[in-house]
Order: C-alpha cells, then structure tokens, then sequence
C-alpha cells in the first residue's frame, strides 16, 4: 500500500534529509562509524518493517 500523507510529509522530509547529510555510510562498511551507523539504522528499519507488518496482520484478526 502507497500513501501520503501531508500530516507525515515534514517527518519524512526531515529523516531523510538527515540521513543524507549526517548518517551518510555504506552499510556493509562496518570498519568506520559512518558505516556501523548506517548499519544500525538499516537494522532499526527492518525491525520497523517486521512490527508493522505483525500490527497489520493483528489487526486483520480482530
């Protein structure tokens, strides 16, 4: 599902020009801290994506 949401737009603006400009690593690049920092937020983003999927299905049950 795509969307967008004006509500959210200045968060996601603001996460990603973040990463662009702070958290700029490669994450496969674990011998730097730009690297192990891209790393963590690659991490923090597939833990996201489990969470919510998990929600979606809970709430597919109720």
């Amino acid at each position: 599902m795509t969307t967008t949401l004006p509500l959210h737009a200045s968060r996601v603006t603001d996460c990603i020009l973040h990463t662009l400009t702070a958290e700029f690593g490669n994450a496969n690049s674990i011998d730097h801290i730009y690297g192990d920092a891209a790393e963590k937020a690659v991490k923090i983003k597939q833990a996201a994506d489990i969470l919510a999927d998990t929600v979606a299905q809970i709430r597919q049950l109720i």
